[in-house]
């Protein structure tokens, strides 16, 4: 392939194109990877359309390519965050949606070109990889490369990290992913679903229809950012940004599987949310929701054995394991009743004791770790 390695950045929609295409490439052309989870090309164009996502409004962003030659060879985002920055009270710089071939002159370019704009915007570190928000992927998958993710989760290959490192970024942060085998009986939760029911200060509220679960989400994000507020990597989000994470996520939701609990008064203070796992049907459907991936993934929508833990929390000034517990009962009798075998927790931060801690009570395994880098730029 020679060593005419170029940086481009991305300037139109023949590029971004490019740019959004290299995975699909990458992973399932070159590679064939069985554990690679090609997202909706669809959703992807929309997602990276300024015109249509509302986090270019809050965010200074420039999208790189790497060619040798002709051909793609690796790809980068650089963020400027503006609502992070007001809530620091610094500039931070972000990176991510990275991928890139086994050569280290490639990752030194993409790396370099992000922190080169970085700096020229006045940042002072640079973190990644990160999405515009923590409801995007992120973090570098460091263990667990033989497992399938789930459609929300990470994944690369295991030299990205050396590439990393090479480069001069060290951990920040990690996440840590769990699978938990649900039992076909629980009498310890069985007493908390019952614990619940009698509980004068707490309500597990049932949701009816998909218009109940719409009246309620400017709640649940008041309260997402309430409880989330203080966790590593949180940004604000605007309210173009709430309803347009209402359209892409919530509005599809399996209602069996959002638990909300309010208080006395009808406020909501804690919220569990799940969605069936769909990754074998992404795989299946390989970006592409025609001729027959729409198919395939609506049949496992409907048939899973498995839920993806997508979002929980709870008021900080109720007792956060007490809700928590509430809610993971809940969320248990469903799946039993559903005939669920298995939930994959998705990313959390390995500080964070009150959520894994409750996975080690069950039949479960730590499958899964993730990593955020930093590099100062000062």
């Amino acid at each position: 392939m020679g060593n005419n390695y170029r940086i481009v950045e991305v300037t139109n929609q023949k590029l971004l194109n490019q740019w959004i295409q290299f995975p699909y490439d990458f992973y399932l052309k070159e590679l064939k990877d069985p554990n690679y989870i090609p997202q909706i090309k669809i959703d992807e164009k929309s997602f990276f359309d300024a015109k249509k996502n509302p986090a270019f409004k809050i965010a200074k962003v420039k999208f790189f390519l790497a060619y040798a030659e002709q051909i793609v060879v690796g790809r980068i985002c650089a963020i400027i965050h503006l609502l992070e920055e007001k809530k620091l009270g610094r500039r931070r710089g972000r990176f991510g949606w990275i991928e890139f071939i086994d050569n280290e002159e490639i990752s030194s370019l993409l790396l370099g070109a992000a922190r080169s704009w970085l700096v020229a915007e006045g940042a002072i570190e640079m973190t990644g990889p990160h999405g515009f928000t923590d409801l995007d992927p992120e973090g570098l998958l460091i263990d667990g490369f033989n497992e399938l993710p789930t459609v929300s989760g990470s994944y690369n290959l295991p030299y990205y990290q050396r590439h990393f490192e090479k480069f001069g970024l060290v951990k920040d942060a990690d996440y840590v992913e769990y699978r938990v085998n649900f039992p076909a009986n629980d009498p310890f939760l069985e007493k908390m679903v019952a614990l619940l029911e009698r509980d004068s200060e707490y309500k597990l509220i049932t949701l009816r229809n998909r218009k109940e679960l719409m009246s309620r989400t400017d709640a649940l994000w008041d309260l997402l950012e309430e409880s989330f507020k203080h966790l590593y990597g949180v940004t604000p989000l605007s309210l173009e940004q709430q309803k347009f994470y209402t359209q892409k996520y919530l509005s599809f939701l399996d209602l069996e599987f959002v638990k909300m609990v309010e208080d006395k008064k009808g406020k909501l203070i804690g919220f569990f949310i799940g969605m069936p796992n769909v990754s074998n049907s992404f795989k299946r459907a390989g970006g592409n929701l025609l001729p027959f991936g729409l198919f395939h993934i609506l049949r496992e929508f409907k048939n899973s054995k498995g839920v993806d833990f997508l979002l929980a929390g709870v008021h900080p000034e109720h007792p956060k394991k007490k809700i928590f517990l509430y809610l993971v009962a809940a969320m248990y009798r469903s799946c039993r009743d559903r005939g669920i075998k298995f939930l994959e927790t998705n990313r959390e931060l390995v500080e964070n004791k009150t959520v894994s801690g409750m996975w080690t009570r069950f039949d479960s395994r730590l499958h899964r770790k993730t990593r955020i880098f930093k590099l100062p730029l000062e």
